[in-house]
């Protein structure tokens, strides 16, 4: 009984945490793709 609550829990980690790195991901395409458009100029 304890041991789905543990895997639920992780499984809830791991999805938040890649959830966070995709947003991670697309902050830093949005900031580089905002670079070079300044560059561009």
């Amino acid at each position: 009984m304890v041991a789905k609550w543990v895997i639920y829990l992780l499984l809830s980690a791991v999805f938040i945490f890649f959830l966070f790195l995709f947003n991670l991901f697309d902050c830093f395409t949005y900031f580089s793709r905002s670079l070079v458009q300044q560059f561009s100029y």
